[in-house]
């Protein structure tokens, strides 16, 4: 993962206060920002001038409102600026700016002279430095079971992966991502339309688009500079190679978005972000994937610090939850600093409304390197977690093998996220959103670790469609609390070895509430030592949970 952060909690200020910079400091790029959209040639009456119409569509559905943040920049304002010789490289209407290249500063100068011009702030200095690019560390992989009969997919090495999340559940039901739209904001996908998981991808034309907000787009599959970290991201949703991999919603349509710059660590990637995310959004996608953060760059005077992670302060974050407002489901990583110095989430885990996901293993144990909550205001962080320590991805040389990172937790959840909401599609992004964290296995008493826990998508379906089973469960002694539709279960009780010890079928208690509850259920002829209990309800529901008998 990288790292990236920077202000917005009130922007317009932060920008006037920064944009005077040391005489010995030359930057060549800025982004620059706007008074107003006063002349624009658009209107909010008529949004199919600048939105599509399954972006229309997205907010119609869920009683959004199209607002003059939508609008694009003034185009008047942007030739102007154009006309200082400055190079326009990317244009935001969120947050009313542009961002420019200077070849000299005096265009900087009749920039900041123009009458409509609000501010301008410095982004990358010339020559930058060349960073280390983090790439998936390829581990021993363990022997994973093999798929079972029944199922719809034959996983092969991702089957551990899929079943963590009890994702299989919507898969056998039809529920694959089909008239799903994924935007992935990444690095580079190099050598993507070359690997064997992505065959059914390319045959089936599901990449809708694929842009580059840095270079040229025709890059983005050939360069190797421009990085395969979107390649190893897109296999974790994306994969389609039966008895081998298979990604979490194989039949989604995708845009492929590179935001990031791979000789450096600058500021300026954090509005390339914005740039894809808002193109994400006019186009109409449904889900975005970001395997990116941010925390620190080459320039430390623009360094975030623990006190930003407020969903407020770094424009990639406001622009993340202004995408959550508009209607999509933003899955963000958490980030890799678990152990080390900075130890938190990064930038834009910490946005209001999206689900920024931490990482376990495929047994549920949290991931060390997994980056903690909370936010810097209090609210629960991570929101989720994955599988991402040992998670099987597709590599650029078309090798299938473990990787860590919060990076592939993201993509895994993303991708079932768009599944749950082709099964539900009457649901809006927030409807969807709760019910992946109520279904949760620690979704009453979440942590800074994995948050509110690892989703159940079977149970956050049946949560959606009101027939909920098993709604939470709490060890020592067992109680159990389920929906009144369905409360009979049948509970396994499992040693290290994976012999069942115990076992039971039991109905709820009678109770004048809707919910019921199963209580104290007697272990006191089990011996101590670590267990797995396994609880299955009659609609197929099943939690599974490590317990400690003391």
């Amino acid at each position: 993962m990288k790292k990236l952060k920077y202000i917005a909690f009130a922007f317009t200020f932060y920008c006037l206060l920064h944009t005077r910079v040391s005489a010995q400091t030359v930057y060549t790029r800025y982004f620059v920002a706007f008074t107003d959209k006063n002349n624009s040639a658009y209107n909010i009456n008529n949004p199919q001038q600048f939105l599509s119409q399954r972006a229309i569509n997205r907010r119609t559905n869920q009683g959004i409102a199209v607002t003059t943040e939508d609008i694009p920049v003034d185009t008047a304002y942007v030739n102007k600026v154009a006309q200082t010789g400055a190079l326009i490289m990317c244009r935001s209407r969120w947050l009313n700016g542009v961002v420019v290249r200077l070849t000299n500063q005096s265009q900087l100068n009749s920039i900041n002279a123009l009458p409509f011009v609000l501010s301008s702030k410095p982004l990358a200095r010339v020559n930058p430095s060349k960073k280390n690019i983090p790439v998936a560390e390829s581990i021993a992989s363990d022997k994973r079971t093999e798929a079972t009969q029944a199922d719809r997919f034959d996983y092969g090495l991702s089957k551990d992966q899929i079943y963590l999340l009890n994702g299989q559940c919507l898969h056998n039901q039809g529920y694959d991502g089909t008239g799903m739209q994924i935007a992935i904001i990444d690095e580079g996908f190099y050598q993507a339309p070359n690997l064997t998981v992505f065959d059914t991808l390319w045959h089936n034309h599901q990449v809708i688009a694929a842009h580059d907000f840095f270079t040229d787009d025709s890059l983005i599959y050939t360069n190797s500079v421009l990085g395969g970290h979107g390649t190893e991201v897109l296999s974790c949703i994306a994969a389609n190679y039966s008895g081998h991999m298979i990604g979490t919603a194989p039949y989604a349509k995708f845009y492929l978005l590179r935001s990031e710059i791979d000789s450096a660590e600058k500021i300026i990637e954090e509005y390339q972000w914005v740039s894809a995310i808002e193109y994400a959004d006019s186009a109409g996608a449904d889900v975005v994937n970001s395997s990116l953060g941010y925390t620190t760059f080459d320039d430390a005077t623009q360094n975030h610090t623990w006190a930003d992670l407020n969903g407020r302060t770094s424009v990639a974050s406001v622009s993340a939850t202004m995408a959550a407002r508009r209607g999509m489901i933003a899955c963000i990583a958490a980030g890799n600093e678990g152990n080390v110095g900075w130890q938190k989430i990064s930038v834009p885990a910490d946005a209001d409304s999206i689900l920024a996901v931490g990482a376990v293993d495929a047994s549920g144990a949290y991931a060390y390197f997994s980056s903690v909550g909370n936010s810097a205001d209090g609210r629960v962080k991570p929101d989720v977690a994955a599988d991402g320590f040992g998670a099987y991805i597709s590599y650029t040389n078309n090798n299938i093998a473990a990787a860590n990172g919060t990076s592939f937790a993201s993509p895994t959840m993303a991708g079932m996220a768009a599944c749950l909401w082709q099964a539900n599609p009457s649901k809006t992004n927030m409807q969807i959103i709760n019910a992946i964290k109520q279904s949760a296995s620690q979704y009453a008493t979440p942590d800074s670790l994995l948050g509110y826990g690892i989703p159940n998508f079977c149970l956050a379906d049946q949560i959606l469609k009101g027939n909920v089973g098993i709604k939470s469960v709490t060890l020592n002694p067992i109680n159990i609390l389920c929906g009144s539709n369905d409360c009979q279960l049948t509970i396994n009780l499992y040693d290290v070895s994976g012999r069942i010890v115990f076992s039971t079928q039991t109905k709820s208690s009678q109770n004048n509430s809707a919910d019921k509850i199963i209580q104290s259920l007697d272990l006191s002829g089990i011996s101590t030592g670590m267990y797995v209990v396994k609880i299955s309800s009659a609609n197929g529901i099943t939690y599974t949970k490590k317990l400690a008998k003391s």
